[in-house]
């Protein structure tokens, strides 16, 4: 499946134990949406400034991410990219802390539930990956 299955998207507003339920149709569903169909799954790209990412989730940015104890765990036991893919894009555990994580430290930080989707998009996008674009600088 090769690039194809780095692009499987999850589920967005599946409500599970880890997280608050987040319904579909709401700005913030929808442009999670946009930025995830974006970042893909999980990436070893060695020119991203972030390392290794997972569904944009930059290790090197964020190491204390509660989802890395899950991602390592995932990835030491299955043996191929694809099916790990797989494994990834199907834990509804992670999908909320990935959910929470954009949440909390970019939707909430920028005010993002006062704007219209219109707006909060751009502004939601750019704030995700202004913390590339800064480290780069460094």
């Amino acid at each position: 499946m090769g690039e194809a299955a780095n692009r499987i998207v999850p589920p967005l507003a599946e409500p599970t134990l880890h997280t608050r339920p987040f319904k579909n149709g709401t700005s913030f569903v929808r442009c999670l949406a946009f930025l995830l169909e974006h970042e893909g799954i999980q990436s070893f790209d060695p020119d991203d400034p972030g390392g290794h990412t997972v569904f944009g989730v930059a290790r090197k940015f964020w190491p204390k991410w509660e989802g890395w104890a899950t991602v390592d765990a995932i990835n030491a036991a299955l043996p191929t990219q694809e099916r790990r893919s797989v494994a990834l894009a199907g834990n509804p555990a992670l999908r909320g802390m990935v959910r929470e994580f954009y949440y909390d430290n970019f939707w909430l930080k920028n005010s993002c539930e006062e704007m219209p989707f219109e707006v909060a998009l751009p502004l939601f996008d750019f704030a995700m990956n202004s913390v590339a674009r800064e480290a780069r600088k460094a």
